[in-house]
């Protein structure tokens, strides 16, 4: 029966670690340190529970960009600042996410979202298309 205490501290610990109730919209870094966009619908990437990490970027902070390309004009969002980018993605039904920011990785959900468009930041403006999840 011991076990049980254990477990109950386990997911205790778990569910501390799953936000620290920063609004993800208002584009502050809260505790996970990385800002969220969220689609249409309102759900964010962190609405799924998922760890985070650190993914996507390459050793200079900055990201890997991938060969899968969404099916949105790049032209909407790279070169806009962020917030503008982000309502353009939004109005095309996908989700802006940023993964880096003035060449510093930031945490992210390891969950897949065909919708997601993954971005790298600097100076406020969306420098670079990162990768599709």
């Amino acid at each position: 029966m011991k076990w049980i205490g254990y477990l109950w501290l386990a997911c205790a610990l778990v569910m501390v670690g799953c936000g620290d109730g920063a609004d993800p919209n208002s584009g502050s870094t809260g505790g996970g340190g990385a800002s969220v966009a969220t689609g249409p619908s309102g759900a964010s990437a962190e609405d799924s529970g998922e760890t985070a990490a650190t993914s996507g970027t390459g050793a200079d902070g900055d990201c890997v960009e991938s060969d899968q390309k969404p099916d949105i004009n790049l032209k909407l969002i790279v070169g806009h600042p962020f917030p503008e980018a982000k309502r353009n993605a939004e109005n095309e039904d996908f989700l802006l996410r940023m993964i880096a920011r003035d060449g510093e990785s930031l945490p992210v959900t390891l969950d897949y979202r065909k919708n997601r468009i993954n971005v790298a930041v600097r100076d406020g403006e969306v420098s670079k298309y990162c990768h599709m999840g």
